[in-house]
């Protein structure tokens, strides 16, 4: 895609952010980290296969999403599932909704708690973005679900990053109709920094012609008819944050706005619709957080995160006349409903003798679901593959997560972590952590009449333990032995009166992931670095959606793969 830039006189100012095309191997060994272990550290000694990504380095290579700068790192691929590209990792494809990735943006989770996705794609510009650590391998002893196959940090742009203040503007067009459009501005008062950005992009997608599920036979050459698959889609995205300065430093609020539109590509249950759908997400996070140094050895941290997923959906499932005329009208579903939830956090961070430190936390949140604003559908979908006939008229549905209508879903997860610094000597550093998550609700049984209320819970331990030995400046050795979970979402669970998903909520379990990792890093010269990395990760009870079984979500496989990762930098 050609695209231009236009960038203002100022922002070409002297910056405080680190250009990281002006370091050298050894500088690079010795930026500094937070993601592995909650607190700054050198890259080189962090307990995990970890790398940083800059701004300029971002800006510099034309990035314009976290799919992007992945799909350079090894260990990760590009692959798709249906119309949704997503993000493989150590030789193993993605899922549509569950991309196994746990997302953070200043520390903060950031997947969707109703399906836990992480949203790597041109949906989450990175226009805020600062610099970008990305841990390979599971996550879970610090940031429990999700980080199963890595942990992504997005660290944002503040103020005070820049000697003054500045506007910059970006603007990319391209083929298929492909724009790009971002503008961040920064400002200085005496009290607060702020920081917000505005972000959109759309596509046209690809136009070709292509077979679907329908098996539609063109009566004329009596073929299977081909049909345009739909992948227009487009997104939107406000940043603001604000820092405080002097009596209030330490305090900051955010709030992230997301807009996104899709198309289904080949559809959602395979049919290429003929008619306009619309399935839209608007995705809003309101942060408060604060931090400061208690004593000079004791640091506390204090964040709450309200989120509100909001989706906006009109799907067709089959086209008009579909399965001999039995569908005349085709199949549809409106569905507009929406999600809360909370997430608090409280964590110490004790600087203890010889530089080693003691991290420990706890992360309450609650899922709250009550209903839907708008859900009903052409056909009687939950007995119409019975062989009900269609109706003529639309008919109002129950609640697409009846099960946990008005009955929150709660979750709690504590950790704890010891790095040893310098008590084994310079050479030698090791971590050793561990998490206990509970997650833990009521729910509706619907299959039995009066739909009586049962009670479950999923609780997951994940350990670590690491050593990072380091005999010379420019060779560094790690062993890591590391776990991870993913606990069942509740779009998983409690789907039910929909075609979009169906649940399993009597056999789901979590999935378990077992890992043991050896890394080394070795700077030839001033030039050269080279990096190895090999690992072997067990995977038990993987979660997916079964085709077999209409989309029925439920734990698809077990796994065992072993593969070694190298670059050269």
């Amino acid at each position: 895609i050609l695209f231009a830039t236009i960038q203002s006189k100022a922002q070409q100012d002297t910056v405080k952010v680190v250009d990281i095309f002006d370091l050298s191997l050894e500088e690079l060994m010795k930026i500094e980290v937070v993601s592995s272990t909650k607190f700054a550290q050198k890259q080189s000694l962090s307990p995990n296969v970890i790398s940083v990504i800059h701004k300029d380095e971002i800006k510099k290579y034309g990035w314009v999403s976290m799919n992007d700068v992945l799909f350079k790192q090894s260990g990760f691929f590009p692959a798709q599932d249906n119309e949704r590209i997503t993000i493989g990792s150590r030789g193993i494809t993605e899922g549509w909704n569950n991309n196994h990735l746990l997302l953070l943006i200043d520390g903060i989770p950031f997947n969707l708690k109703s399906y836990g996705t992480a949203i790597t794609n041109e949906a989450t510009p990175l226009i805020f973005t600062k610099s970008m650590e990305i841990i390979k391998g599971p996550g879970s002893a610090l940031y429990g679900s999700y980080a199963t196959k890595g942990v992504l940090t997005l660290n944002t742009i503040s103020a005070s990053d820049f000697d003054k203040n500045k506007i910059f503007a970006s603007i990319r067009y391209g083929e298929r109709n492909t724009a790009f459009y971002d503008v961040l501005a920064t400002f200085k008062t005496k009290k607060i920094d702020v920081t917000t950005s505005v972000s959109y992009n759309s596509t046209d997608g690809e136009k070709y012609q292509s077979f679907d599920g329908s098996l539609e036979i063109d009566p004329i050459t009596n073929t299977l008819k081909k049909f345009e698959p739909k992948y227009q889609r487009n997104s939107g995205y406000f940043f603001l944050k604000l820092g405080g300065k002097d009596e209030i430093k330490g305090f900051s609020a955010q709030i992230h706005s997301q807009l996104i539109n899709i198309s289904t590509g080949h559809g959602w249950l395979w049919s290429i619709s003929d008619k306009n759908e619309k399935i839209q997400d608007n995705v809003n996070n309101f942060i408060i957080k604060y931090q400061k140094d208690i004593t000079d050895k004791i640091n506390g941290q204090f964040a709450v995160n309200y989120s509100l997923h909001n989706i906006d959906w009109n799907i067709w499932f089959n086209r008009s006349g579909a399965y001999d005329n039995w569908y005349p009208n085709g199949v549809n579903e409106r569905l507009k409903s929406s999600f809360n939830s909370v997430f608090t956090q409280l964590q110490f961070i004790f600087k203890l003798p010889k530089k080693s430190i003691f991290v420990i936390g706890t992360e309450p949140t609650v899922f709250i679901y009550s209903g839907d604003k708008e859900h009903y559908s052409n056909i009687d979908l939950m007995n119409s593959a019975d062989g009900y006939p269609p109706l003529t008229i639309n008919r109002t549905l129950g609640s697409h997560l009846e099960l946990i209508e008005n009955k929150p879903v709660k979750y709690i997860g504590s950790f704890a972590q010891f790095s040893t610094g310098e008590l084994f000597g310079k050479y030698v550093h090791s971590t050793i952590g561990f998490r206990y998550d509970n997650q833990f609700f009521d729910y509706y049984d619907v299959t039995v009449a009066g739909k009586p209320v049962k009670s479950k819970s999923f609780d997951d331990f994940s350990p670590r333990i690491s050593f990072v030995i380091t005999p010379t400046e420019n060779f560094v050795f790690k062993i890591m032995g590391l776990t991870a979970f993913r606990a069942p979402t509740p779009t998983e669970m409690f789907g039910y009166n929909t075609w979009t998903n169906a649940s399993n909520i009597n056999q789901l379990q979590s999935e378990k992931i077992k890992s043991a990792e050896i890394s080394a890093d070795y700077n030839i010269n001033s030039f050269i670095n080279i990096h190895i990395n090999t690992f072997y990760t067990i995977t038990n009870g993987q979660i997916g959606y079964s085709l077999g079984n209409n989309n029925l979500s439920t734990n698809i496989y077990d796994m065992t793969n072993a593969g070694i990762e190298s670059e050269i930098l």
